[in-house]
């Protein structure tokens, strides 16, 4: 479900990092990250060859609602994305992205938690955060559960880029779980 709208995501501060709207500027910074085959492994995109497919991305994020750019200071670069889309009534899924210098920092944790806290403390009436996770991204799947994100199941899914489906693992966090653990 497309979340079109000519409002911005409110801007996000954590401990180290700035969530904020992206900007067409922020093309270089974006095409740098995401034309690293590693970043999109796990991804339904294929690595970005041109200068083009960060603008084709960008025009996206600014579309979507509730999608950041992370950034280490206020006016810093890019250096990756987040973003939390409607999947239906009560359900949000999280979705995120982080240059590969800045694997291993605990960033996209701290990131995600921040997405995660907003999303239950805005009046979005949600129920429940979800996303889902290629088995083998065992660094994904540990953001996840830091973020206090449980295993629900499996599913499989037909990506463009694979010819075979993708087995996914289906992770989530019920806004009672949340509630009872932020308080």
């Amino acid at each position: 479900m497309n979340e079109s709208s000519s409002e911005s995501a409110p801007l996000i501060r954590s401990e180290r990092l700035w969530l904020t709207t992206f900007s067409m500027s922020d093309a270089g910074p974006v095409f740098e990250y995401a034309s690293v085959p590693e970043v999109s492994r796990y991804t339904t995109w294929f690595p970005h060859t041109s200068i083009r497919d960060a603008e084709e991305f960008l025009r996206y994020a600014l579309s979507e609602r509730y999608c950041w750019a992370i950034r280490l200071y206020a006016d810093g670069p890019v250096v990756g994305a987040v973003e939390c889309t409607s999947e239906g009534q009560g359900e949000r899924s999280v979705h995120y992205v982080l240059s590969p210098q800045h694997w291993g920092r605990g960033l996209m944790t701290e990131a995600v938690d921040a997405v995660i806290e907003w999303a239950f403390t805005a009046d979005l009436g949600l129920e429940w955060i979800k996303t889902t996770v290629i088995p083998e991204n065992g660094a994904s799947i540990r953001v996840l559960e830091k973020c206090g994100m449980e295993l629900l199941g499996e599913v499989s899914e037909e990506w463009g880029k694979f010819s075979d489906p993708v087995q996914l693992a289906v992770y989530g966090l019920s806004r009672a779980t949340w509630d009872r653990h932020s308080s």
